[in-house]
């Protein structure tokens, strides 16, 4: 597969010919170029976060304290998922929430 980015607006239209046309989620990807795992998590990020969610970040983005903790809490006291946790806040990556659960565990052994 091919490196190339794409805007938001371009994810979008191939969202929306998806959604709209008769080729599976796989052809949808193979005819764009896209990998299987890389079109589901457009997917995914656009249904539970809107057309924002696929615009390219750059620079840091900044989460509240509240945010942190409530994510920190699903993985650690309800046992959800890393991935599922990233998905639900729309946090940058999971290395980013793996962070935050080294800090607080350290916190919490001090």
């Amino acid at each position: 597969m091919s490196q190339r980015k794409y805007s938001a607006n371009e994810k979008l239209n191939i969202i929306n010919f998806y959604i709209k046309g008769p080729f599976t989620m796989k052809e949808t990807a193979e005819n764009h170029g896209i990998s299987l795992s890389t079109f589901r998590e457009w997917i995914k990020s656009y249904r539970n976060h809107g057309v924002s969610a696929l615009e390219k970040k750059s620079g840091w983005t900044i989460y509240s304290k509240e945010l942190k903790s409530q994510a920190v809490r699903e993985v650690l006291e309800e046992n959800k998922s890393l991935r599922s946790v990233t998905e639900k806040f729309n946090i940058s990556s999971r290395s980013v929430l793996k962070k935050w659960i080294t800090k607080h565990n350290s916190q919490i052994n001090d």
